[in-house]
């Protein structure tokens, strides 16, 4: 089974140097990746700086070929951010080759912030 866009719906909320950001999924219907925790470094986050996201979570299928990562980044409920990566790339680069099997319950994903990011 191909992992959705879904996968992803990744909300960090305001991020801020004093507390870390909430966490919520926002995917639409059951998610195959369902997040039960997650740390970030560095934190607090750097414009056109690397970002790993250690997740533990649960997987209703296997991450395949063509499944996409969707990161939103929210502030005061306003999506400030959106980057959608390929997901078994990303994950390659972590050697974490896809597939990856349900039986997998943490991740590590490290994404490019882009400088488009209000400051």
């Amino acid at each position: 089974m191909r992992l959705f866009t879904a996968i992803g719906g990744l909300i960090l909320s305001a991020v801020t140097a004093a507390q870390a950001p909430t966490f919520t999924n926002c995917a639409a219907g059951l998610p195959d990746l369902n997040v039960t925790s997650i740390s970030m470094s560095p934190f607090p986050p750097c414009i056109g700086q690397t970002m790993c996201f250690n997740l533990t979570s649960t997987l209703s299928a296997p991450i395949t070929e063509g499944g996409r990562l969707t990161f939103e980044g929210r502030y005061l409920r306003r999506r400030i951010y959106v980057d959608e990566q390929d997901a078994c790339g990303v994950l390659a680069v972590q050697g974490q080759p896809c597939p990856i099997p349900t039986t997998s319950s943490s991740l590590k994903v490290c994404i490019l912030l882009k400088p488009t990011i209000p400051a």
